[in-house]
């Protein structure tokens, strides 16, 4: 900090710009957090019955274990893009709320 010159008022204005910034944050993750985790468990779980299910199949002979092996590569290329975009969709909205948090601090050195 020192190396940026951030001592004195300048550090005090970043030092309560990061504090205004984990008020913002913590609330948003309060409410996505449980909202994200519950998709992500949900996907996770269509996979898992998925194996089930065709384990099932695959023992009562309704299924070759060609097909099974092919729907458990297509199956786990659809969930894990859509766990990761869930993921990613958290991860931009917290660095949004930093961006701004960033253009405001600059903008209050400007005036």
């Amino acid at each position: 900090m020192k190396a940026y010159n951030l001592v004195g008022e300048k550090f005090a204005r970043l030092e309560n710009s990061f504090r205004k910034l984990m008020k913002e944050c913590i609330p948003f993750e309060a409410l996505s957090g449980p909202i994200i985790l519950t998709s992500i468990t949900l996907i996770r779980a269509g996979l898992t019955l998925m194996i089930l299910t065709g384990t099932y199949l695959l023992i009562g002979g309704s299924l070759d274990v060609l097909t099974f092996v092919m729907f458990l590569v297509i199956g786990s290329r659809v969930y894990d893009p859509l766990t990761s975009a869930l993921m990613k969709y958290a991860e931009l909205r917290y660095d949004e709320r930093a961006r701004e948090r960033i253009l405001n601090l600059m903008n209050d050195r400007g005036s």
